[in-house]
């Protein structure tokens, strides 16, 4: 490059939308086959698609992976930022709390989710403990435990192909 420029890599954006969903003292959880076969809980997510507002792209998600009617998208519970410079690409997940409606049933649409179940919050923190991933598992176990006030939000980076936590900021705190 001319003069010391260095040449711009485009990088990946992803946005992600999920929900706590919650009945009386339960969660619900959504199950995907793991790579043995074995079930792999997490809350409810998607990918926003493009031009999607993302309380649109939660009623979506809510509604296909759980069958369940978006009444309310309520408070941000927490935010993910995940970048993967190696990958060249970042995620961006929102967690919003949320109210619905209706009866669980899989109506996935990609064929991904097998399974929705609300189950109490000891047992949906024991199955988001076998996350394959801990961007997923750490911040959301965190949260339903009482250990991150809503509005949190958390910033990894990949090193070395383990994430790492940057920073834990608290809504209207400081790292």
């Amino acid at each position: 490059m001319a003069n010391g420029e260095e040449e711009e890599t485009a990088m990946r954006l992803y946005t992600i939308v999920a929900a706590v969903l919650r009945r009386d003292a339960e969660v619900a959880l959504v199950a995907h086959r793991g790579d043995a076969g074995e079930l792999v809980w997490s809350l409810p997510a998607g990918k926003v698609e493009p031009y999607e507002a993302m309380a649109e792209a939660a009623a979506r998600e809510i509604a296909e992976e759980t069958g369940l009617a978006l009444r309310e998208l309520g408070a941000l519970a927490y935010a993910v930022q995940y970048s993967r410079p190696q990958l060249g690409d970042s995620t961006l997940a929102f967690v919003f709390e949320a109210e619905t409606e209706g009866d669980p049933k899989v109506r996935d649409p990609d064929g991904e989710v097998v399974a929705v179940e609300f189950v109490p919050v000891a047992e949906a923190i024991a199955r988001l403990e076998r996350l394959p991933s801990r961007v997923m598992a750490e911040p959301a176990i965190t949260y339903l435990s009482g250990g991150n006030p809503s509005g949190t939000f958390l910033s990894y980076r990949d090193h070395e192909g383990t994430p790492a936590l940057l920073t834990r900021t608290p809504a209207g705190g400081t790292a």
